[in-house]
């Protein structure tokens, strides 16, 4: 793992990646499209379709569905840990720096069942009626609830390890900061 955390002492640490297959399936076919249009175009020099793009435009196609959007979306993972002190994860490439949530602002947290289309409208970094939410698959994650009111949720493939593992950083941060604060 990249960046300024290690999972080494951690009560918490897992990293998802998007494995549906129906999303690989589409984003295969966008990049192998932009590939046939440069290799007809550019290589073959025949023209691709009625009213075909300049070469340029064939170019800047490629790089961006040819290349670039399938290496981003191979890049793409959730990263989640909890350590002493902190929730900290990060939708990276999305988002290269580490979000950190401190103990003393979380309120509470719990495993849920959620509904990716109809709560969030799908898997990524979305927002729904709960806040928002950093998914990758899968219907299952942790509803974290701040101390300020807000509440975001977590995708994980093991929710109730996530929930626990909150909660113990929660219970921590109460027994060790003093009363009243």
């Amino acid at each position: 793992m990249s960046g300024q955390y290690s999972h080494e002492g951690c009560t918490f640490f897992e990293v998802q990646r998007f494995r549906q297959v129906w999303i690989w399936v589409v984003v295969i076919f966008i990049a192998a499209l932009a590939w046939y249009a440069f290799i007809r175009q550019i290589v073959f020099k025949q023209s691709f379709g009625n009213n075909p793009a300049p070469d340029w435009a064939v170019f800047l196609l490629l790089a961006i569905f040819g290349v670039i959007f399938p290496a981003l979306f191979l890049m793409m993972r959730l990263e989640i840990l909890v350590t002493g002190q902190r929730l900290v994860f990060r939708m990276f490439p999305l988002h290269p720096r580490w979000k950190e949530v401190a103990a003393a602002e979380i309120e509470g947290a719990m495993a849920i069942v959620y509904r990716p289309f109809r709560e969030y409208g799908g898997w990524g970094i979305r927002y729904g009626r709960q806040g928002i939410a950093y998914t990758v698959s899968g219907d299952r994650g942790v509803l974290v609830r701040l101390s300020s009111g807000r509440t975001f949720l977590i995708g994980s493939r093991r929710p109730l390890e996530l929930e626990t593992a909150l909660q113990d950083l929660i219970a921590d941060s109460r027994r060790t900061s003093p009363p009243g604060s």
